[in-house]
């Protein structure tokens, strides 16, 4: 029921497992509706009696840590994966997240060194690479950013994410078919525990999104057919639903998709490439909001055409963007895979598609490291009439 969107009923038969159950399973499976839904306190006191009905049994020990990582309790996210490796030392997937934890919690050595012993058994392991490599980049260690970049295509000659990284970094020209090809893999193998790390991170991006639309919207009337364009795993649905007559889920990553599923909140999840989306839907939606998405592309001269053009006359888009330097007018590739866009390009290519009043709003999105991060949140609306230009550019 959870993975078919049929929330409401998951969380009743949840409320059954936790009342009368004194099964470890049923008892987990309770906890991730709860954590579906929200509710971590109701999902940690599943877990615990978890815990307790079976003190040695591993089961639970990675959702505590995740749970944990989610609200940012690091030390307490450490002490549960050290836990579940007491009982199964060889689970890779628990030190994986045994280095992601200890970097969070300050202990950034301490969390590479995790990884690297990982990487010594398992070299297979694009996870550990990328987070590896992540590492590096938060703590701008640049002869390590690229050590690693080559060590991992060196350990998976095939693999596009290792491909695409090494080109980051060696300022090769890769065009935006490139970036999603990894894009697409990357969060394929994330997508576990992709909203454990966002709350890690403290990401603001849903939040602002909100807030945007209640101005935009003062009332919510649920009147509009909206694009969550590069929905993920679904983290803006709650903030895009309270105005939707039909809510659209796109995305690269099926197994994101997966995840979205289980919001119920989506009427449609639909597993393409976006820009491909945006060009076969001309004149459909009223809102398109791309939260972390559209910095995964370079030329905003063909993706803004083709999001204007898939609003109806008068519909809005909604979208972050990585902050570029002030000047050059133009965008840039960044060592994290990630493209940032200056505002004096972002300003260019909206006049060049007749938008006269589009606002550009610098917010805070993210910390890592201790450091917060900035996005810039765009707001722009379809002219009645676009200028003669083809969206696919």
């Amino acid at each position: 029921q959870l993975e078919s969107g049929d929330l409401k009923r998951a969380l009743e038969w949840a409320n059954v497992f936790t009342q009368d159950s004194d099964n470890i399973f049923d008892l987990t499976v309770a906890a991730r509706v709860y954590l579906a839904s929200g509710e971590h306190d109701r999902a940690e006191n599943a877990l615990q009696l978890a815990v307790d009905l079976e003190p040695a049994n591993h089961r639970p020990f990675t959702d505590l840590a995740l749970l944990n990582l989610h609200r940012r309790e690091f030390g307490k996210s450490v002490q549960h994966l050290l836990s579940r490796l007491t009982l199964v030392p060889d689970d890779t997937e628990c030190q994986l997240l045994l280095g992601i934890a200890r970097f969070f919690n300050g202990e950034s050595a301490s969390g590479i060194r995790t990884l690297d012993q990982l990487l010594q058994s398992s070299p297979a392991s694009e996870s550990a690479w990328e987070w590896l490599r992540h590492f590096y980049v938060v703590v701008a260690d640049t002869k390590n950013v690229i050590e690693i970049s080559h060590r991992w295509l060196q350990a998976c000659p095939e693999s596009l994410s290792a491909k695409y990284m090494l080109k980051t970094v060696e300022g090769d020209d890769i065009p935006d078919p490139a970036c999603m090809e990894h894009v697409a893999e990357s969060f394929d193998r994330s997508a576990k525990y992709y909203d454990a790390i966002q709350g890690a991170l403290d990401y603001k991006g849903p939040e602002s999104l909100g807030l945007l639309l209640e101005k935009l919207y003062p009332a919510a009337n649920r009147d509009k057919t909206i694009l969550d364009a590069g929905c993920g795993s679904g983290l803006a649905a709650t903030r895009l639903s309270p105005h939707a007559s039909r809510l659209v889920g796109v995305d690269r990553s099926q197994k994101m998709l997966d995840v979205a599923g289980c919001t119920g909140c989506y009427d449609s999840l639909v597993h393409c490439d976006l820009f491909e989306h945006l060009k076969n839907n001309v004149a459909t939606y009223d809102l398109i909001a791309a939260v972390d998405s559209f910095c995964y592309f370079g030329d905003l001269e063909r993706l803004i055409p083709a999001t204007l053009a898939a609003l109806r006359p008068g519909g809005q888009a909604v979208f972050s963007l990585d902050p570029g330097q002030m000047w050059p007018d133009t965008w840039f590739l960044q060592p994290n895979g990630r493209f940032s866009h200056s505002p004096p390009y972002i300003i260019r290519v909206m006049g060049e598609n007749g938008i006269p009043d589009g606002t550009i709003r610098r917010v805070k999105w993210r910390h890592d490291n201790g450091k917060a991060n900035f996005a810039l949140l765009v707001a722009i609306r379809r002219p009645e009439s676009l200028p003669e230009k083809s969206p696919v550019g």
